[in-house]
């Protein structure tokens, strides 16, 4: 990698030492469909199909049997396999850590990229605070958050490792990850969240 883009990936993965506290609720949730599978209904349709005579049917086949060929999978009163062609791919932003965790229980079918706490330095978190809690108890969470940070700074400050120092991080920080699933797990995954 020429020095140009080295440059510029250390500029764009910067991680800033200033203590920065950021107060959201799940009105700043945010999720980006990144990208998805342009044609999901000829790929569930040629899958289905695929046991059965010669390729590239979906050119040969009148609309009205396509549709009933790929309500047939969708209603899993076909081969259930070409549910897993189909996929989509989220940026999830602004997500609680804890929430992470449970949606991460889905592997099957699912691929997450999300940034470690482990060695990155964590000033610049923001936190989660749920919409529930009475105001009084709100503005308690801001300072023990506030709190958690400074302690967070003074441990880096006597050169305790990061990952160390990630102790006193709530799990209600914010955080955003990359989630990645075929249609058949979306599916599944919808149904039990």
């Amino acid at each position: 990698m020429n020095d140009n883009l080295k440059k510029e990936l250390q500029e764009l993965c910067h991680e800033s030492t200033e203590n920065i506290n950021e107060f959201k609720n799940l009105s700043d949730l945010k999720v980006e469909l990144l990208d998805y599978t342009i044609h999901p209904y000829r790929t569930i349709f040629e899958m289905a199909l695929q046991t059965w005579g010669n390729p590239d049917k979906w050119e040969k086949t009148s609309p009205e049997l396509r549709f009933e060929v790929v309500k047939k999978v969708l209603e899993k009163k076909a081969l259930p396999l070409a549910l897993e062609a189909p996929y989509f791919a989220f940026q999830i932003s602004h997500c609680s850590r804890a929430a992470f965790d449970q949606i991460v229980r889905t592997r099957i079918g699912a691929v997450y990229a999300a940034r470690g706490f482990k060695d990155n330095n964590l000033n610049y978190l923001s936190i989660i605070v749920p919409e529930r809690l009475p105001a009084d108890l709100k503005e308690e969470v801001k300072v023990n958050f506030e709190n958690s940070k400074t302690l967070y700074k003074k441990i880096q400050d006597a050169g305790i490792p990061n990952w160390a120092a990630r102790c006193v991080i709530p799990m209600y920080s914010s955080y955003n990850f990359i989630m990645v699933m075929h249609y058949a797990t979306l599916q599944g995954f919808c149904a039990n969240r």
